[in-house]
């Protein structure tokens, strides 16, 4: 996992303008540590948005709870909904959530983590989804480990989704990124007033999918206008399916990340091979 607050001008602050890097040039940055070389990276989990005088265009992106980077657990921010990450036991990834941990519990538990996700399958089982009615009246269930993690008039609207899922042994681990031809604005006042909704997922389609897939655990990551994802291409350079906030729709083929679209996430996982550079 990267994040936009390790290395920006004022690093571990808790505040990044997160806009003009988008995931190409998130990636473009990864491939310049040595011996590292990107096969895959999308955007990370939930993060805040701060529009205070003073602050970019777009906001400053801040983290609603800690995360976990290389076994350093920082930012004591909060708690919210699940924490989900990975962590190396025996030489093999071992994927895991753990239910609104304080950051003394996420130390040790993960090498890569992030707090805030919502859980939608755990040791296979479904975890409860806030009903459409609840979420019309902006009312939610008290957080415990058997809900999901209610986001109310988010999780029934129909739009861009991106979620993840792994297998019981860790050996298999799955990406699933849904993109809507709208906008977000659009789709929350379809899922609350009604009317022609054009694509995307709700969060109860999402659970249903991995439901019938059969997986162990799978999460829900931040959607919306931030949805992206870039992958390595055989023919060289990477596929790029753009943020919504980019202005852009459909997907691209870059040889130069340079000349991505803006729109980037605080946060962006991503998976990698070691490769050795001459």
């Amino acid at each position: 996992m990267y994040d936009q607050d390790e290395d920006d001008a004022n690093p571990l602050d808790d505040r990044v303008d997160y806009f003009p890097r988008g995931v190409g040039h998130i990636v473009e940055e990864l491939n310049r540590r040595p011996n590292e070389s990107v096969i895959a990276a999308w955007n990370g989990l939930f993060f805040a948005y701060d529009r205070s005088p003073g602050s970019p265009p777009n906001g400053w992106a801040r983290h609603i709870g800690p995360n976990v980077i290389r076994e350093a657990a920082r930012f004591n921010v909060g708690q919210h909904r699940w924490t989900f990450g990975v962590k190396n036991v025996a030489g093999k990834p071992n994927f895991r959530a753990i239910f609104q941990p304080t950051i003394a519990q996420i130390r040790g538990a993960f090498d890569y983590a992030a707090d805030g996700a919502q859980l939608l399958i755990k040791d296979g089982a479904t975890l409860r989804v806030q009903p459409f009615e609840e979420s019309l009246t902006g009312s939610r269930p008290v957080d415990s480990d058997l809900d999901v993690g209610a986001i109310p008039g988010v999780d029934w609207m129909r739009t861009s989704r991106t979620s993840m899922a792994w297998s019981k042994d860790g050996r298999f681990f799955w990406l699933l990124v849904i993109m809507e031809s709208d906008h977000e604005v659009g789709s929350k006042l379809a899922s609350k007033y009604g009317g022609e909704d054009r694509g995307g997922w709700t969060l109860a389609d999402l659970q249903h999918f991995w439901q019938k897939v059969g997986v162990w655990g799978a999460v829900n990551s931040d959607g919306g206008v931030v949805t992206q994802l870039a992958t390595i291409s055989p023919s060289g350079g990477y596929d790029l399916l753009p943020p919504l906030q980019a202005g852009l729709r459909g997907r691209l083929h870059l040889g130069d990340l340079s000349k991505a679209p803006p729109g980037g996430s605080l946060m962006t996982f991503y998976v990698s091979e070691r490769v050795r550079r001459p």
